[in-house]
């Protein structure tokens, strides 16, 4: 989600996503919602790594990744680290 924004921001999604069937991991940015900004948390290696830490917790082998503002270009420099990982990436709001 964008700046001052919350990852409820995307409860009404979820909702649709979960009756065909997806799984849904929603998280903050450091500095977003409720997370907290410490220093180096939004340096981008840091963040596609707690991405990569939060699958690795939840077990997800492949996913998709949705991202709107920094979260949209974190996707996409995710999809390109974790390829693999990443089954499609969808920078809402980031790449027109």
């Amino acid at each position: 989600h964008d700046v001052k924004m919350r990852l409820q921001t995307w409860s009404p999604v979820w909702d649709l996503l979960r009756e065909d069937g997806h799984r849904i991991i929603a998280v903050d940015l450091p500095g977003h919602g409720e997370s907290n900004l410490t220093a180096g948390s939004l340096v981008l290696p840091s963040l596609t790594r707690d991405i990569q830490h939060i699958m690795d917790h939840f077990e997800v082998s492949q996913g998709v990744l949705v991202g709107h503002g920094v979260g949209g270009f974190l996707a996409l420099q995710y999809f390109a680290e974790y390829r693999k990982r990443a089954a499609e990436r969808l920078p809402f709001g980031f790449v027109c």
